[in-house]
């Protein structure tokens, strides 16, 4: 049975609920026994590869861009893997032995930015709607649980969105840049 998460989301720590909710999954005794795949949402998987033609390296020419320049600057953007996608994945990488998985943040980042890495956090409490819900990270944890793989969510307290602004003095606007 899935983890139904409910729709309130807390809006400050005063109104968070640290009960569990749903099944729990025993953190391991040692961790040196799991294998751990780090995935980053973005760049592994939208779930939508069928798709898309598979890669055919007796006619690589079949799948070269037309666009260099844009191909080339496509890794500095969101190019669209999701929670789901990963999720649509955990069967190939039980089969590669993998029994953990390390996601990198899948926190609500500022949605003016490119910030694909999950390293300008705007919301901790909440998940970037480009990677999916919350609902879509409990789907993802529970699904894993049923494999016995582990999950550790990567969360970086000192890389937050650059959020705030200071008012100077004289009353111009100043934002730090970290």
């Amino acid at each position: 049975m899935k983890t139904k998460v409910e729709n309130f989301a807390p809006q400050d720590l005063a109104h968070l609920n640290l009960e569990p909710r749903g099944r729990v999954f025993p953190s391991p005794t040692l961790w040196k026994d799991h294998i751990f795949y780090q995935i980053l949402p973005d760049r592994f998987s939208d779930g939508r590869e069928a798709e898309r033609p598979m890669f055919d390296y007796r006619h690589p020419e079949q799948h070269r861009t037309q666009d260099k320049r844009s191909w080339m600057s496509a890794g500095l953007r969101f190019t669209g893997g999701t929670l789901q996608g990963v999720r649509s994945k955990l069967d190939y990488l039980q089969g590669l032995g993998i029994t953990g998985l390390w996601l990198n943040p899948a926190f609500k980042q500022r949605a003016d930015l490119q910030t694909y890495h999950g390293y300008a956090i705007q919301n901790f409490l909440d998940i970037d709607p480009r990677f999916g819900t919350i609902q879509d990270l409990r789907d993802l944890i529970d699904d894993a649980h049923d494999r016995n793989m582990v999950v550790v969510l990567d969360v970086v307290i000192d890389h937050t969105g650059n959020n705030w602004c200071y008012q100077e003095k004289n009353g111009s606007v100043r934002t730090p840049s970290f």
